[in-house]
């Protein structure tokens, strides 16, 4: 799933030029991942990041902040509410995870947004197996010559 061309790709490329090298690992979490990521709806970004905690970082994992989560994860009461209550919980907050002590810490979307276009394990996670078309040799050769060239022009 491209979303750029390689012209356009090389010419976003130049911004990570040093010594007449272009470091194409680094240029492309920068350019493809956030520019996909930020062509997302929140709540596409936020499905992919949960998808990314499930399978990468499960200590981590978010759950939306709702009566099932209760009913799912606690068998009597008084573990629910010693575990709000030692937690960080506001109430109007939209998703929720455990920390490191088996409390509750809720979150709302745009904390829960940042975090994700900030992670970059994530970021490499959405290159791999969203947007593996960039992670292919011939395209990474193709955009680094637009790049050289373009650097070539001056620019």
């Amino acid at each position: 799933m491209n979303t750029m061309n390689v012209k356009e790709l090389g010419f976003q490329l130049t911004a990570y030029e040093c010594n007449g090298f272009v470091n194409y690992n680094e240029g492309v979490l920068d350019i493809i991942v956030n520019g996909y990521l930020y062509s997302l709806c929140d709540n596409e970004v936020i499905s992919l990041y949960g998808n990314y905690l499930n399978e990468c970082d499960s200590n981590n994992a978010i759950y939306k902040f709702c009566e099932e989560f209760f009913d799912e994860h606690f068998t009597n009461p008084y573990e629910a509410a010693r575990a709000t209550q030692f937690g960080n919980v506001n109430w109007a907050d939209e998703f929720i995870r455990f920390d490191g002590y088996n409390n509750l810490q809720s979150t709302n979307i745009y904390a829960l947004l940042d975090e994700a276009r900030d992670n970059n394990d994530f970021k490499a996670y959405v290159l791999e197996n969203y947007l593996d078309d960039y992670t292919d040799e011939d395209y990474k050769k193709e955009a680094l010559k637009e790049a050289l060239k373009l650097l070539e022009a001056g620019y």
